[in-house]
């Protein structure tokens, strides 16, 4: 037992020590570091993951006939959710991420539902894991797998076999298993076409093919199902 306590007290030492580190910056300074992590190469850094995101929370918002309040903190909270990916903490205890960052946020008075959306965007992390209950949460969480499926797919790698580094095939499940428990309706294939379009845009460097990778990407979603 008292091996166990000076592990778990050294540990927790740590954390104090992080968490007080982290606190001594706000979190919009956090959400400016995130423009010196590359996300994967050539589609740039995990702040223009996170815009990308934005963009697609901002779509789905307007398409699931949001109110104007609802989607304001929904966008607010894709601006902040990847915030907490630069924190000490996180990097000590990676499965913290979303937590602290919800958590981050409160601690600086912004509205809890924005923190919340935050902490429920990675779920679920499994097929048995607990779902998004707010719609902010819910819409950002949808937005983070669909924005992961077209950039990884756009660059032209695809899950083969047991290889799926991005979890790709986790991502897609969660899309459906989210949909179904809001009970939403979207037209996937009209949202793919208008995310691509994006995506063209702000990667002019990829061979996007329009018609092969909404059929790739529909099909892969269809295989979930």
């Amino acid at each position: 037992r008292k091996g166990n306590e000076r592990v778990l007290k050294a540990r927790l030492d740590d954390a104090s020590f992080f968490v007080s580190s982290d606190l001594s910056i706000n979190c919009e300074e956090r959400v400016k570091k995130l423009d010196r992590v590359t996300f994967a190469e050539g589609l740039g850094t995990l702040l223009d993951r996170s815009q990308r995101i934005k963009w697609i929370v901002s779509y789905l918002s307007d398409k699931l006939n949001f109110s104007e309040a609802k989607k304001r903190i929904s966008i607010s909270a894709a601006h902040f959710c990847k915030h907490d990916l630069v924190s000490q903490i996180v990097s000590e205890f990676p499965d913290l991420q979303g937590i602290m960052g919800g958590k981050y946020l409160l601690s600086e008075g912004y509205d809890r539902e924005i923190a919340l959306a935050v902490v429920e965007h990675y779920l679920p992390k499994g097929s048995s894991d607990l779902l998004p209950k707010t719609d902010s949460g819910a819409i950002l969480a949808l937005a983070e797998r669909f924005e992961i499926l077209l950039s990884i797919f756009a660059k032209g790698e695809r899950p083969s076999g047991s290889s799926d580094p991005y979890a790709l095939r986790r991502s897609a499940n969660g899309i459906l298993q989210i949909l179904w428990s809001m009970n939403w309706s979207i037209n996937i294939y009209e949202l793919l076409a208008n995310c691509i379009d994006h995506w063209k845009t702000i990667f002019p460097d990829l061979s996007i093919n329009d018609f092969v990778l909404i059929k790739e990407l529909s099909d892969f979603i269809r295989v979930r199902i």
